[in-house]
C-alpha cells in the first residue's frame, strides 16, 4: 500500500487489552502501536478502545478505523460471517473496451459514456466511465457546478437519485484540446439505498440501514439506467449580465445495467 513504510495487515479482532500489551490468543502476543497510520492521505484514529497493535514487524489495525476516518463503509453479515469493506474513493473500471455505450454531443462538446460490460454480479466493481471532449476545437470558457460531469441512476419504479455537487460555481478555462475523464461515482449507489431505505429518516433509523445494508456503496440486484450530465453556462463578456442571465446548457447520456 502506497505511503506506507509499514506492512499494513487486515485488520485484527482485540480480545484483551491490558496495558501497552495486548493478548489475542494462547499463541499470540502483541504490543500497541504508539505512531500513525494514514489510508489514502486520512489519518485513522488510534483509540484507546481501537488500538494500533503490532506483531514481528507486522502491523494491525481494526476495521471500524477505516469508518471512523470516513474513508469507507465496513459491514459485517451475521449469516455468513463475511467482512465487508468498501472505499469511497476506490476507482472502478475506466478506460479498456466499452461493449457498451451510449454518446451525444452539442456545438461545443461530446459526451460518451461507457461501460465494460451489460451486466453486473451484486457487489462486483462497475466499470462504468465517461469522456467528455472538446469537438469545436475552440476555446471557451465555463460557469458550471463541481463536478463537471456527474451521475445519476434511475431504477425499473422511476426512482432516481444523483450525487451531491458543490453549489458553488466554478470558472473552467476550456482548451481546444480539452477532455475529461471520469468513472462511476460510488456516492450515487450510496444516494440510492440511502433514499430506498424505508426507515432512513425514523428516530435510529441509520443505526437500522447500517445493519440492513451490507454494502451500501454498491446497487442491490436490479435494472438500472446509469445517466451522466455536463450542465454549465458559457461565459460572457458584456458586465452587465449575471451569471444566472446567461443560458444554460445541458448534455446527457446514459445506458441501461442489469445487477444480478
Amino acid at each position: 500500500m502506497k505511503n506506507f513504510k509499514i506492512h499494513l495487515v487486515w485488520f485484527t479482532i482485540v480480545l484483551f487489552i491490558t496495558g501497552t500489551t495486548v493478548v489475542a490468543s494462547n499463541e499470540w502476543v502483541l504490543t500497541k502501536y504508539e505512531g500513525s497510520i494514514f489510508f489514502e492521505g486520512k489519518e485513522l484514529g488510534n483509540h484507546p478502545n481501537m488500538p494500533f497493535l503490532q506483531k514481528d514487524g507486522l502491523t494491525y489495525i481494526p476495521i471500524r478505523s477505516i469508518e471512523n476516518a470516513s474513508i469507507g463503509f465496513t459491514r459485517y453479515d451475521s449469516a455468513n460471517k463475511n467482512i465487508y469493506i468498501d472505499m469511497f474513493n476506490s476507482i472502478d473500471g475506466v478506460g479498456g473496451s466499452s461493449n457498451l455505450y451510449a454518446e451525444s454531443e452539442n456545438a461545443l462538446f461530446h459526451l460518451r459514456i461507457n461501460s465494460s460490460k451489460k451486466r453486473y454480479n451484486v457487489g462486483e466493481q462497475l466499470a462504468i466511465w465517461s469522456v467528455l471532449s472538446n469537438k469545436s476545437g475552440e476555446q471557451a470558457k465555463l460557469h458550471h457546478g463541481s463536478p463537471l460531469l456527474h451521475y445519476y441512476v434511475q431504477d425499473a419504479k422511476g426512482s432516481i437519485f444523483g450525487e451531491t455537487r458543490a453549489l458553488a460555481l466554478r470558472t473552467s478555462d476550456i482548451t481546444p484540446h480539452f477532455q475529461e475523464v471520469r468513472s462511476w461515482s460510488r456516492f450515487v449507489a450510496y444516494q440510492y439505498n440511502r433514499g430506498s431505505s424505508p426507515r432512513y429518516d425514523l428516530e435510529g433509523g441509520e443505526e437500522i440501514f447500517k445493519k440492513e445494508i451490507t454494502r451500501p456503496l454498491h446497487l442491490p440486484a436490479g435494472t438500472y439506467t446509469i445517466g451522466v450530465v455536463a450542465e454549465y453556462r458559457m461565459a460572457s463578456d458584456d458586465p452587465t449580465k449575471s451569471i444566472m442571465d446567461l443560458p444554460g446548457h445541458r448534455l446527457e447520456s446514459s445506458i441501461q445495467i442489469t445487477i444480478e
